[in-house]
């Protein structure tokens, strides 16, 4: 078979594979990381190429008349329409925990009964027909529930477009406006045009798009850490005027460098991760931690209401005692003594200008 002779949707398949496979490959670097994020792009590359594999084996075999061949493509064909829900739900997931940090309970039975209705349906549609079959001459045949999986795509996608648009100016935001835009358009071609090899075309486009602005966004992240990093602080607060300023809580370890010195970098870095990690769990989805200086970092909150501010600030000074009582084998120590920020551009030169200030003092 000669190139020329190669359908679309086989050249358009061939395409998704080879280019998740690279972008598996030339991201490598980020599954160390082992966080939730990067699990669920890996998650998605790897069902891409699944999907694209199947639909592959199976339009060439469903013009054979094997009880296997007809098997495999039965099985490719309730495969990608499971994908047609699964893909656009790990990308929902995906954006929801970047944006927040977390998913809230609450909305988890949202996203997975449409799924897990999806799932039930194609199983039964192997013992009773509901959405598709295919005779034993191997004459595809789609029934009304076929629309279902599309749908419920759609409507994932749909959701993914409207969380951009809600938390664009969230602090932990992924800045994506031109994936979203053609997320929504292989939504469309795949939902009203039934062009399915242009959809997960589209899908990778997307992937490829993300794991580059994340890539990007290294630059803005603490080696040590993984928190975001003094660069990041200055860019989030470059523009803000007093009316839309930022809230911060200033967190101190107070005897970094002591520990530091007794017990060596490896050691004391290795207690720092975990009183950070201890923090992110208290934060969850109501700001970011920034780690600012070596023993230094900045709590910045998606709210400007002193009073929840406070009521935060209040419960984080409690949990932080009680951190430092708990874990006393842990000889690092924690301290809130400065008052609420309200950065804006100003107020963050300030800051800058008085930390330089305090570094001075200790050199």
């Amino acid at each position: 078979m000669t190139i020329t002779s190669l359908s679309p949707l086989t050249i358009n398949n061939s395409f998704v594979i080879i280019l998740m496979i690279f972008t598996i490959l030339a991201t490598n670097w980020r599954r160390a990381r082992k966080n939730t994020e990067d699990f669920l792009l890996f998650l998605i590359c790897i069902n891409l190429i699944s999907t694209c594999a199947f639909n592959i084996i199976g339009t060439h075999l469903i013009g054979l008349h094997s009880e296997l061949a007809l098997k495999v493509v039965f099985f490719s064909k309730s495969f990608e329409y499971f994908e047609y829900m699964f893909i656009p739900f790990l990308l929902l997931i995906f954006c929801q925990n970047f944006s927040k940090g977390e998913i809230n309970s609450i909305k988890w039975p949202t996203y997975l009964t449409p799924l897990l209705v999806g799932i039930v349906s194609l199983i039964y549609n192997t013992f009773s027909p509901l959405a598709f079959n295919i005779s034993k001459a191997g004459i595809l045949t789609k029934y009304s529930f076929y629309h279902y999986y599309l749908t419920i795509g759609f409507i994932y996608l749909i959701f993914i477009l409207l969380l951009y648009l809600r938390d664009k100016n969230n602090l932990r935001a992924l800045n994506f406006p031109l994936f979203s835009i053609m997320i929504g358009l292989g939504g469309l071609a795949q939902y009203f045009l039934k062009f399915d090899a242009f959809f997960w075309c589209i899908i990778a486009i997307t992937v490829v798009g993300i794991f580059s602005q994340l890539q990007n966004q290294m630059i803005y992240r603490d080696e040590v850490t993984a928190l975001f990093n003094r660069d990041y602080f200055a860019r989030v607060i470059q523009g803000r005027t007093k009316q839309k300023a930022v809230t911060g809580i200033v967190i101190d370890v107070t005897n970094y460098y002591q520990i530091y010195k007794h017990l060596g970098g490896a050691k004391s870095i290795e207690i720092l991760v975990t009183i950070t990690d201890a923090i992110k769990g208290l934060i969850g989805s109501r700001g970011i931690l920034i780690r600012y200086s070596d023993n230094r970092f900045i709590i910045l909150i998606n709210s400007q209401d002193d009073k929840t501010v406070t009521n935060l600030r209040k419960l984080i000074i409690y949990r932080l005692e009680q951190f430092n009582n708990d874990f006393d084998k842990i000889p690092l120590k924690l301290n809130i003594s400065r008052p609420i920020y309200h950065f804006n551009k100003v107020s963050c030169t300030r800051f800058q200008n008085d930390w330089e200030h305090e570094e001075k003092a200790k050199a």
